[in-house]
């Protein structure tokens, strides 16, 4: 029995570096995170207009064939005015009850059509004799107008690349002023870009009929923004408080701390020491702590292992 208990401490300590070693979780390198962005502004060659024809009739019929009648002709003008058919597409079609309110009661006068669709104008040549023949041709409103970019995808690109730049120059100055080197990138992170802006047009039957429109259509401006973390070249790994392994030449002599001996420049187990009968641990006064692996828990907090030496 006696035996057994003078066996138990050694496997503590020689079972200690090992559960260390298994837990030692992978060092923090030092990098340097930085925020950039860019804009890229074009002027956009394409537009959409929304273009409405609504009728009104007693009956839901009435009001469909005179809604239908009004739009075909509609999409006459525009097809005259230089659209092709598969740049226009239905976005929108309601029937519903006219209502009147006499003293305080509802009362189904009539009902109302309205079919609506969407233009795409290639050609902002062509915009403002599209809006003014689709005005004349019968459209009882116009909304919607925005502009945009065909290539706006290799616009989008232009500008992430720009950001990319605009966060390395940051980064540079940083590493600059900190008097670091930079090392490589370790993550880049696209925080998204904005919408293109749209004109908001809307027009009445009764102010569409003035020739020409004047539309002006600005300029497009896209915006990207990226998030860029660069390790820091020549640094040593930031320990995150948990065992890492690594080698020392010499904890030096080992010093008594009840019945477990500490190195004095570490605050860990020596277990180059001799164990009595009795089980007690007792390190000799002459001994060196010169473990084979150095478990570190954080700066200053050392412990050093090895295995027993004597046993008796």
């Amino acid at each position: 029995m006696r035996r057994i208990a003078a066996l138990f401490p050694w496997m503590l300590f020689v079972a200690a570096p090992a559960l260390a070693q298994q837990a030692a979780p992978a060092p923090v390198l030092p990098v340097v995170v930085t925020h950039g962005q860019a804009s890229v502004k074009r002027a956009p060659d394409q537009a959409w207009v929304s273009v409405a024809a609504e009728s009104r009739a007693a009956t839901p019929a009435e009001a469909q064939r005179a809604a239908a009648d009004a739009m075909r002709t509609v999409l006459q003008a525009i097809s005259r005015a230089g659209i092709p058919d598969n740049a226009v597409r239905t976005t929108g079609y309601t029937l519903q009850p006219d209502l009147e309110y006499v003293n305080g009661r509802s009362r189904v006068r009539g009902y109302i059509a309205r079919n609506q669709v969407e233009a795409r104008v290639d050609d902002l040549g062509k915009l403002a004799g599209v809006l003014d023949a689709a005005g004349a041709s019968g459209a009882t409103s116009m909304a919607g107008l925005r502009f945009d970019l065909k290539d706006r995808a290799s616009v989008e690109r232009e500008a992430l690349r720009l950001a990319v730049e605009d966060a390395m120059a940051r980064a540079r100055a940083i590493a600059l002023g900190a008097r670091a080197e930079l090392g490589g990138i370790v993550r880049i992170d696209e925080q998204g870009e904005s919408a293109p802006p749209g004109i908001v047009m809307a027009m009445r039957a009764e102010t569409a009929a003035a020739a020409q429109t004047p539309v002006s259509a600005g300029e497009i401006e896209i915006r990207a923004h990226v998030t860029l973390t660069v390790a820091i070249k020549g640094t040593d790994p930031i320990s995150t408080g948990f065992p890492q392994l690594g080698s020392v030449p010499n904890c030096g002599k080992p010093v008594e701390m009840g019945s477990v001996p500490y190195c004095p420049m570490s605050s860990g187990l020596v277990t180059d020491r001799t164990v009595s009968r009795s089980g007690s641990a007792a390190a000799s006064s002459s001994a060196e702590c010169t473990p084979r692996s150095l478990n570190r828990r954080a700066p200053g907090s050392t412990f050093c292992s090895s295995d027993p030496t004597s046993r008796s």
